[in-house]
């Protein structure tokens, strides 16, 4: 008997192993019912025996073995079954290993019982078996990948939103027990603690929202407009350095510098690059902000002096998931923050049709330039 058919005619033999197996994997809830535990099994053995049954030529036999089957227009079963298998708590490994467990319970099952079937033959659909089997856990896979990076995205863009209710409420909350003249100067550091913490926090629910829109491909939205970029720096500078007033943080300019930019995003780009100068430089030298214009672009350089960049980590700078992943390889597992503040400020200057370039080295230091056209339309090279 054609394994294609015993396949077809031995389904429900087949269906009670896949069945035995997936009781066996431990979930983080309640069991499956039957059907939970056959989820689009019997769809995707169909698949495999018509597939089986269907003739292929040599260059199909090579093609679908280098994974270049053609791609079928609608959600096959096999892709189905992954995602019903994510939201039923199953690990990939798992689900991988329900194909394993189904490929060893089909051929011994066949073999066992097959012994009019050359051995020739018996070799041919055995390949042919195991390749629509790869065939169906290739797409599973990729089904199951991108319904887990689907399913982050979406945590990620909500978890931010619905931070953002109770922390706009503490935040009025410490607003107004700090104007309060009946708390004692304890209580007043107290509240202003945790005033700026909550401002903190804002900042990276803030951050975690850009981070959701980049991740569903909405980039971060700027509304450009004219205005004056060496006053916005200048309101940075003195910003920083209330909150970090033990260091030397200078701006250099030669005059103002009119241009076209979005004033709240580009003080964010700005202030997450400064502030990245102050976390990773040597704070006991100065910090260097200088504002010019070259070539109908707008020039803005964040200079510190340390450590330099590390010619392995320049690529990963502006990559928050690389960087966490490093860091969590340096410090034991325990990263301080995630990354964010340049990977925002990268999407924020290329929104505005321009680009940041870093150089660093010990002996001139590392620098941050932006630049980015004075007005929209045009290019910053």
């Amino acid at each position: 008997m054609r394994l294609s058919t015993f396949i077809i005619q031995q389904m429900e033999r087949i269906l009670q192993a896949w069945e035995d197996f997936a009781r066996t994997v431990e979930l983080p809830r309640e069991a499956l019912s039957i059907s939970g535990l056959r989820n689009h099994a019997a769809h995707i053995l169909l698949a495999v025996a018509r597939d089986m049954q269907t003739h292929q030529t040599v260059q199909q036999e090579i093609d679908k073995s280098q994974g270049l089957a053609p791609v079928s227009a609608s959600e096959t079963a096999a892709e189905t079954h992954a995602v019903m298998r994510l939201m039923d708590g199953f690990s990939m490994d798992q689900m991988v290993s329900e194909y394993r467990a189904l490929r060893s319970s089909v051929l011994r099952l066949w073999l066992s019982q097959e012994a009019s079937v050359d051995q020739s033959e018996r070799v041919t659909e055995i390949i042919r078996f195991n390749e629509a089997i790869d065939q169906a856990l290739v797409e599973s896979i990729a089904s199951y990948g991108k319904a887990v990076e689907t399913t982050r995205k979406m945590v990620l863009g909500v978890l931010g939103h619905d931070l953002r209710s109770p922390l706009t409420a503490i935040t009025m909350g410490a607003g107004m027990l700090a104007k309060s003249q009946q708390l004692g100067p304890r209580e007043q550091t107290v509240v202003t603690q945790i005033y700026a913490s909550v401002g903190r926090a804002n900042d990276l629910v803030n951050d975690l929202l850009d981070l959701a829109r980049c991740n569903l491909s909405l980039g971060i939205p700027i509304q450009r407009e004219p205005n004056e970029l060496s006053a916005l720096c200048n309101a940075i500078v003195k910003e920083v350095s209330l909150a970090h007033p033990q260091l030397d943080l200078r701006l250099e300019q030669a005059a103002p510098l009119p241009a076209s930019f979005d004033p709240s995003r580009m003080s964010q780009a700005v202030s997450n690059l400064v502030n990245n100068a102050i976390r990773h430089g040597d704070t006991r030298l100065p910090i260097l902000v200088r504002l010019a214009s070259e070539d109908n672009c707008a020039v803005i350089e964040i200079h510190n002096r340390g450590n330099p960049i590390s010619p392995d980590r320049m690529t990963d700078l502006f990559n928050p998931e690389a960087r966490l992943a490093r860091a969590a390889q340096a410090e034991g597992g325990k990263p301080h923050g995630l990354g964010l503040g340049l990977f925002i400020a990268n999407e924020i200057v290329t929104s505005h049709g321009g680009t940041i370039e870093v150089v660093s080295s010990a002996e001139r230091g590392t620098t941050f330039r932006v630049v980015f056209p004075l007005e929209p339309g045009t290019s910053a090279g």
